[in-house]
């Protein structure tokens, strides 16, 4: 499978109104610094270990992936004004070379705009892009102080490994 040119070629999608709400498809390198005013907001809510692992965007390596084809961005804007983003790292797995993965790595939506059905939406956007591309699985996951556990069940996701992390000091 030449996965290269399956995750670089020119993709056009379709976006998807809801109330007022816009999902689309958009390049990172065209947003990262709108999703950057977000990054201390999102990591004040999530982060646990803020003293000893200090947030430090590395949107140099985010940009070189997205040139390469590796990250899809989903932005949810109301009034063309960004409320919500999704972040993938899309690729083949080292273990499953035959099929293309989906990694999440950042999902947001503004505390405003949070519990009218606007993240399931995008969940399901999400879905319907990667299906649109290829991608066989998705990986993604919540903080265990913060769950999104049952959103994601109810759109059919499955609980399947724990997460360990431990700050070396």
């Amino acid at each position: 499978m030449d996965i290269t040119a399956l995750i670089t070629k020119p993709r056009v999608f379709n976006s998807f109104t809801s109330n007022g709400v816009k999902y689309q498809v958009e390049n990172l390198r065209d947003v990262w610094q709108e999703i950057d005013a977000y990054a201390e907001i999102h990591w004040n809510e999530l982060a646990v270990s803020k003293e000893d692992v200090p947030l430090d965007m590395d949107w140099e390596k985010f940009i070189k992936r997205d040139l390469a084809g590796e990250v899809l961005t989903i932005t949810v804007r109301k009034d063309n004004k960004l409320i919500g983003y999704h972040v993938s790292f899309i690729g083949t797995h080292l273990h499953y070379k035959s099929t293309l993965h989906a990694w999440v790595d950042l999902y947001y939506i503004n505390k405003e705009y949070r519990k009218h059905g606007v993240g399931s939406l995008m969940l399901i956007y999400v879905e319907k892009i990667m299906k649109q591309i290829g991608v066989k699985k998705i990986q993604s996951g919540c903080k265990m102080h913060q769950s999104h556990q049952a959103l994601f069940e109810s759109l059919g996701y499955t609980a399947s490994d724990l997460l360990m992390w431990k700050v070396l000091k």
